[in-house]
């Protein structure tokens, strides 16, 4: 009777392992828009600057969105079984919606309409003069990390009878914790020939985060929105010094 009780209670640990597997198929089935939203006081003063947006380098980014198991812990024993299993998770550009340069660039665009005081343009004007300066950005990393737990925990009894009943799940459920994005990043500023600035960026973003579901479909959609809102802010924290560096430079 004991050595039946500690296969079943083996039967739910195992029968869990799937988990892993299904937890990394369901974050990767999901995509996610990231956003940008203006937050810097507006600018609406003259605009004697102009800079050219000359060349904007590839994200660097991971193509791929990865889950990495890094830790587990398990109790079998005869009547209670416990489980936790910590995942490391990083999204990658193939769960974007759109290409990160491409949001990138419309971003920077947004917010120096918004608060720049400077024209940023695409293309060079017909007529050159000195007051056009010419800009190039370049990524070095960017990252979006997250940690996953699962919990699982079942408890076995006996009936009357001294058979066993069902295993009830007592706690069964996946939280995300710890979400930070980093971006690494250089830009040169060039007037003519001359490079009146360089200068490189390395901003990294912890979000609060506390989801926690049972319901794995759930959970990987709402991961993945927070992974993606995770980004948006990072990248909104760099834009916004960028064009406030080049608000400095150009006043």
């Amino acid at each position: 009777m004991r050595f039946d009780a500690f296969l079943l209670s083996m039967f739910f640990i195992l029968a869990a392992c799937s988990s892993t597997k299904e937890l990394q198929h369901k974050l990767c089935d999901n995509r996610v828009g990231l956003g940008y939203e203006l937050e810097t006081e507006p600018y609406a003063g003259p605009r004697a600057r102009t800079v050219v947006m000359k060349e904007v380098g590839a994200s660097n980014m991971n193509h791929r969105t990865w889950v990495k198991q890094h830790k587990m812990v398990l109790v079998p024993l005869l009547l209670f079984n416990y489980r936790k299993v910590m995942f490391d998770v990083e999204l990658g550009e193939q769960s974007l919606y759109t290409p990160y340069r491409d949001f990138f660039l419309d971003a920077l665009y947004a917010e120096s309409d918004h608060s720049g005081r400077f024209r940023l343009q695409s293309e060079l004007p017909e007529v050159m003069n000195d007051s056009v300066y010419i800009l190039e950005i370049y990524f070095d990393s960017i990252a979006t990390r997250g940690q996953i737990k699962y919990l699982e925990s079942v408890v076995l009894w006996f009936d009357e009878d001294l058979n066993f009943g069902q295993g009830t799940l007592e706690n069964f459920n996946y939280s995300l914790k710890n979400v930070a994005s980093r971006i690494g990043a250089h830009i040169a500023l060039y007037k003519g020939a001359q490079c009146v600035l360089r200068k490189s960026y390395d901003i990294s973003l912890p979000l609060s985060c506390r989801l926690r579901r049972s319901d794995l479909s759930s959970f990987s959609f709402y991961s993945m929105q927070e992974l993606g809102n995770s980004l948006s802010c990072t990248t909104r924290a760099l834009v916004e010094t960028i064009v406030q560096e080049l608000n400095m430079l150009l006043q």
